[in-house]
């Protein structure tokens, strides 16, 4: 997303490739400083009543992810606080929100790590 010829988001879509029951494929919307505006699933096939929480029509647990900035120094509370981070995972399904915390961690490390490519291609879509 660009204001006034200057970036201000970019949509990801990442696959989590270790969701319990297969790859759960989500939409991110991260800012050029790591802030996530939003995460949302498009795609999965956890267990219904469980692990199917990462939907919005049933909790509004992947909600926490707006507003919380990633950097390379808080990378480590970027996990389920059973992992020792910050992010709530349900009772007695941990790893689909491991899955979901860890697919947003490294969409949001790529995005950092590639400002200067990211800058261009965007600067090639009109």
């Amino acid at each position: 997303a660009k204001k006034a010829d200057k970036t201000t988001a970019y949509a990801l879509q990442g696959t989590a490739p270790d969701g319990y029951s297969g790859n759960i494929v989500l939409l991110m919307g991260i800012e050029p400083n790591g802030t996530v505006l939003g995460v949302r699933t498009l795609q999965h096939a956890e267990t219904p009543g469980l692990g199917d929480k990462i939907e919005t029509r049933i909790s509004d647990w992947i909600l926490s992810f707006a507003g919380k900035l990633f950097s390379l120094e808080n990378e480590s509370s970027w996990a389920v606080k059973k992992d020792g981070g910050k992010f709530d995972q349900f009772s007695g399904a941990t790893i689909t929100p491991r899955a979901v915390v860890n697919q947003t961690k490294r969409s949001a490390l790529i995005m950092l790590n590639n400002q200067a490519l990211l800058q261009r291609l965007s600067t090639q879509v009109k």
